[in-house]
């Protein structure tokens, strides 16, 4: 059985729960299993303090993904909550495009 999450194309982002940080350094691994042919998925780590409204987030950390494949990033600089925002679009305008992908568990790095 594959897990995932299948999000299609739309002019609005989509946001994941916000978790806390566990470290100082992350490594984030997103698994695109299936998707269309002109998908453009960019994936950003947003962070923001308990206290902040979810409005103040920034994002911190991004990444673009145009095919199958495991794709994997480091940051640094993480306030108390991270979340994920994703956002699907098209290489070639717009085309109905989907991806079908999976956010594996972050891996935490000390100091």
């Amino acid at each position: 059985m594959i897990e995932g999450e299948v999000l299609i194309e739309q002019a609005d982002y989509r946001y994941s729960p916000w978790f806390q940080r566990q470290g100082d350094q992350v490594i984030i691994t997103t698994q695109v299993v299936a998707c269309s042919l002109f998908v453009r998925l960019t994936v950003d780590l947003q962070t923001k303090n308990r206290a902040d409204t979810d409005a103040s987030a920034t994002s911190f950390a991004t990444t673009t993904i145009l095919n199958v494949g495991l794709y994997s990033g480091t940051a640094t600089g993480a306030m108390e909550m991270l979340r994920y925002r994703y956002l699907v679009g098209s290489t070639a305008g717009p085309q109905n495009n989907w991806v079908h992908f999976q956010m594996l568990e972050p891996i935490w790095l000390h100091n």
